[in-house]
């Protein structure tokens, strides 16, 4: 061959470029990769730096807390194991063939009232009360709740929902979790009542939705009292922390809370939880009644006044007086409608009574002439005699009624 015949000068020229090559392609080889991996590091650098919980992390941010109104179902089967639960589809299929009725909107605001308010966020520049782990937000300045899920999810990190059924007067709605990240769907209890008892709601699922959503609170008191009062939680020692009527406590201790009975006079309320209650989330609501006795001093409260007194004892008198009204009203309907169902019966059975005496004269005359034998008149006389035993009863009883009706009226 040429190239085996030519000087070995004249090879080294000629395999100098192809060589050359080689190296220039494995040096952008390497120089690609190098690039790869420096990439991918500086992708997976803030995940590796929030893994080992460095000091600029330590504040995680609050995941956002959306409400949504509630879908109708036919039938509300309250389900808790993860095989049952609907979907994120299926959630948002509810919602599109729901006709929003004005329930579905009442139960997410009672819900809401219920869980509101959330802990709340430290001032700036300050470290109490602590980071909170959730912080709700609204669809908008105009509504506090969402109309359907997949906006909810698209704005929050977290979405509850619910189904509830209607059956006649009962209640039945079940309340469910959506995770933004994944559309994972969990359970988060059930409740079932009536419209009347509706206020309610969500009754003893409010303690463990709190226990789910106040974190990093340890407990959670709700003040309820006289209106037009102003509360106020002490001492201030970094361990609780007052938003409206709700008091969380961050650290175990005893806590009271101070409020004016009068323009002259304040009262205080000591409440606490022992340290034994430490790891386990407690909610509680602290009833503030007016005219207790004693507070916690063990002071008197100012005894009421004469004319306090008095329309005390008449509201009283007129109460018990409208009681016993009620019930004799009650006693008069009551003989009224037993009155008026009986002789309801007797007036219905009188032309049937009529009619079969009138077929029995009949048939009794056929017999007399040998027109009819014993077995015919047996079968004409048996209804007239059934007729006219239940007329006698019936009249016997409207009697009674009437007696009855007399002594409730008088």
């Amino acid at each position: 061959m040429r190239k085996n015949s030519e000087p070995r000068e004249v090879r080294a020229r000629w395999d100098f470029p192809l060589s050359y090559g080689i190296r220039l392609r494995a040096t952008c080889l390497i120089f690609a990769l190098s690039g790869i991996a420096s990439l991918a590091s500086a992708q997976t650098t803030p995940t590796a730096l929030a893994t080992r919980g460095t000091k600029a992390d330590t504040s995680v941010r609050a995941e956002s807390l959306g409400i949504c109104r509630f879908a109708e179902v036919k039938a509300q089967a309250n389900r808790s194991a993860d095989s049952t639960l609907p979907s994120y589809i299926e959630i948002l299929n509810a919602y599109a063939s729901d006709r929003g009725a004005a329930l579905s909107e009442s139960l997410a605001f009672l819900l809401a009232d219920a869980l509101l308010p959330l802990p709340p966020k430290p001032a700036p520049g300050s470290s109490f009360p602590p980071q909170p782990a959730f912080e709700f937000k609204e669809e908008s300045s105009d509504s506090k709740i969402f109309y359907f899920p997949e906006k909810a999810i698209s704005l929050c990190d977290l979405c509850i929902a619910g189904f509830y059924s209607l059956a006649g007067e009962t209640v039945e709605a079940a309340i469910y979790l959506i995770e933004k990240l994944e559309k994972k769907v969990s359970y988060l209890g059930s409740y079932t009542g009536t419209i009347d008892t509706l206020e309610y709601f969500p009754g003893p699922l409010r303690g463990a939705l709190l226990e789910r959503f106040a974190k990093p609170a340890l407990q959670v008191f709700d003040v309820i009292g006289p209106p037009n009062k102003t509360y106020k939680v002490a001492p201030e020692d970094r361990g609780a922390f007052q938003v409206e009527d709700r008091i969380f406590i961050y650290k175990n201790g005893n806590y009271r809370i101070q409020y004016s009975e009068s323009d002259t006079s304040e009262r205080s309320i000591l409440f606490g939880a022992p340290s034994d209650k430490r790891n386990t989330f407690v909610y509680n609501t602290i009833q503030i009644k007016p005219d207790s006795g004693l507070d916690d001093k063990g002071s008197a409260v100012p005894k009421p006044s004469a004319n306090e007194k008095g329309a005390r004892e008449q509201g009283a008198i007129l109460a018990e007086a409208a009681r016993q009204v009620a019930w004799e009203s009650s006693k008069h309907e009551l003989a009224s409608s037993a009155f008026s169902r009986s002789l309801s019966r007797l007036v219905v059975s009188v032309p049937v009574t009529a009619l079969a005496l009138g077929g029995f004269f009949v048939g009794y005359e056929a017999f007399t002439r040998s027109a009819l034998d014993v077995g015919g008149l047996a079968l004409r006389a048996a209804p007239a005699i059934l007729s006219l035993g239940l007329s006698i009863g019936f009249a016997i009883d409207t009697g009674i009624r009437i007696a009855g009706l007399a002594r409730a009226s008088f």
